[in-house]
């Protein structure tokens, strides 16, 4: 790949979306909203519109978990949670998602790239990427479609220098032929930008002194035998400083992942709240600054005055108590001009059909319903939180989209970075204590990608809340039905994890039995394809759970088959005895106790584990 055709890339990419940039840039201003005259009103319409859809979208906590895609990856996509969890803070996921939600928000995309991975920590390392420094193909709408994208990024002299000593920069790379500098139209957009917020910038980039200070394009694009790499150019596409094969197949999608709030398809321009209520805020700033001119002319009138008959015309302006203006003939000297009120009810109509155009165009307005006139019951304040909250709730779905393929992407950077031998050590906390664990990737590397569940916050909570107060409607009735191992199991499995999210804090409440622990020492067994024993004082039960999550080998499926059958044996011997009891009761009129029981434990079912182990 030449660099001429990279420029072309850039050229084409460029044209595209350059316009669309220089009207972002306007409306930063707007939002920043200090450029204004000191006598003039802002409208805060477009900030306080934006922040109310970013803060109702927004979440600083995880809501996307794995779920195994058959029963065998179970434990493994369990042991993935717990990954995530721990990646998730020392990513500083939560940092990372307010800066890309606000590019979504107000950009109408919002891009984050996945390409940087740290060895030492074994960790994805993503960066959220400006948007005014990005480029991307005009012709496809997905970006696993792009033919190329690219952005801007600024390295200092001694930054390069060092890269050059590692061998990262090309060879014969010669920092004295590297132009300094920004790309002027991308400088245009920088002081734009500062000048909005009151600072300093110089519009003309070729007037700037830059003191070893360079700008590069890095650009992803594919090579001529159609590997995909990426590339570092200077910033006249005249040299590549830097190029490098990414590990990645041809189908595989490109290391970004983008976030939209209103999705159109087919499009590769998106719909922003700026988009939406620019022309509102700008319509009600002029407004404000009628009424407010308005106003001022009402504290200080417009008189018409006879000069023969008003002899001191500064009397008008000043503001003193008992102030007199010595006049021959009070009717035919002065008369006000401007009777009528400042702001017109026509006015203050027009101002309040902006606020309603603004708030329903970005899906902000709450729909209050009509409740009877009273004190309103707990379940009507739910109603109204909830019919509030889904207002967001599509917005939150499409969001979704894009958290999806970010953990994809997470997903597959731990498959191709960490190998067979590597360890990480996770630090978990939970509402008791920390803990640490230790994981290789066999505890990841699952038959099937885990399937990845999104979670719209509001949503999840509220559902939530109906399910547990649902349960707690019906559990006394399955206490008087059910038996006390299968209540245990509802418990620990079901109705616990309800309240309580860490399984740590749960299995602590319910331990783990003996026969549950060596039923999960014999799912080790069966996943190597091979059969344990069965033992005539084994919990079928309890064996058969917890072999239904072991992974299904011919083993395990004729081990549970051998559960089976022996559990039918011991509840048909049951049923004799019990018809034998009843047969002597209804012969002799006396209870008589089973001579010998059914199944003789041959010592408590700790010792026996002992002796297995």
């Amino acid at each position: 790949m030449t660099p001429q055709i990279l420029n072309d890339f850039y050229r084409e990419g460029f044209d595209f979306i350059s316009l669309r940039k220089t009207r972002q840039v306007s409306q930063l201003n707007l939002f920043n909203n200090l450029q204004r005259g000191d006598e003039n009103i802002a409208s805060t319409t477009l900030f306080s519109l934006f922040n109310r859809v970013h803060s109702s979208l927004y979440s600083d906590v995880i809501t996307v978990k794995f779920i195994p895609p058959e029963d065998s990856d179970y434990k493994k996509t369990e042991v993935l949670n717990k990954l995530q969890q721990n990646d998730y803070r020392e990513m500083e996921k939560w940092k990372l998602d307010y800066d890309w939600l606000w590019n979504a928000t107000f950009y109408g995309d919002g891009f984050i790239e996945t390409i940087k991975w740290d060895n030492e920590r074994k960790m994805m390392m993503p960066e959220v990427v400006n948007n005014l420094m990005m480029i991307y193909d005009p012709y496809f709408a997905e970006p696993n479609e792009w033919r190329y994208y690219g952005k801007w990024i600024t390295k200092s002299a001694i930054d390069l220098k060092n890269m050059a000593k590692l061998g990262i920069l090309e060879k014969g790379f010669d920092l004295s032929k590297l132009p300094q500098g920004f790309d002027p139209d991308i400088w245009n957009y920088k002081t734009l930008h500062d000048l909005a917020r009151l600072g300093t910038g110089v519009a003309d980039a070729s007037s700037v002194k830059f003191n070893q200070v360079y700008q590069i394009f890095e650009m992803y694009s594919y090579d001529e035998d159609g590997s995909k790499n990426v590339f570092w150019l200077d910033k006249n596409f005249t040299q590549i400083l830097k190029k490098k094969k990414l590990d990645l197949k041809f189908d595989d999608p490109w290391p970004i992942v983008r976030k939209q709030i209103f999705r159109e398809p087919n499009s590769s321009i998106s719909i922003s709240v700026p988009d939406l209520i620019e022309d509102k805020h700008r319509a009600k700033s002029v407004l404000y600054n009628l009424m407010y001119l308005a106003s001022k002319d009402e504290a200080n009138p417009i008189y018409a005055y006879n000069p023969d008959i008003v002899r001191d015309v500064s009397q008008f302006f000043q503001r003193q108590i008992e102030q007199h203006i010595p006049m021959d003939d009070i009717e035919r000297g002065v008369k006000r001009l401007n009777l009528g009120p400042a702001v017109s009810n026509s006015l203050l109509q027009m101002v309040s059909l902006l606020n309603n155009e603004s708030t329903d165009a970005v899906g902000t307005a709450i729909v209050q319903p009509i409740m009877p006139r009273g004190k309103k019951s707990a379940t009507e304040a739910a109603l109204i939180q909830q019919i509030a909250d889904l207002t967001a709730s599509l917005q939150s779905k499409i969001l979704g989209i894009g958290e999806k393929e970010f953990w994809s992407h997470w997903y597959q950077n731990h498959l191709r970075h960490m190998k067979q031998a590597d360890k990480k050590v996770l630090t978990l906390t939970n509402i008791s204590s920390v803990t640490f664990e230790t994981i290789t990737i066999d505890d990841i590397k699952t038959k099937y990608p885990p399937k990845i569940e999104i979670l719209s916050q509001r949503e999840a909570d509220y559902k939530e809340l109906v399910r547990r107060r649902d349960w707690m409607q019906i559990y006394p009735v399955i206490m008087k039905q059910m038996g006390v191992k299968a209540l245990n199991n509802l418990n620990k499995f079901v109705f616990f994890p309800m309240f309580i999210k860490d399984s740590s804090t749960v299995d602590r409440i319910i331990p783990k039995s003996i026969q549950e622990i060596q039923a999960e020492e014999e799912n080790g067994i069966l996943e190597n394809d091979k059969l344990p024993k069965i033992s005539r004082s084994d919990d079928d039960e309890t064996h058969i759970y917890t072999h239904r999550m072991a992974k299904k080998t011919i083993s395990t499926w004729s081990h549970i088959i051998a559960h089976e059958g022996q559990l039918a044996e011991k509840n048909q011997q049951m049923e004799m005895q019990m018809a034998q009891e009843k047969q002597i009761k209804n012969n002799t009129g006396n209870d008589v106790e089973a001579a010998v029981p059914l199944v003789q434990e041959t010592g408590d079912d700790l010792a026996r584990a002992g002796a297995m182990s």
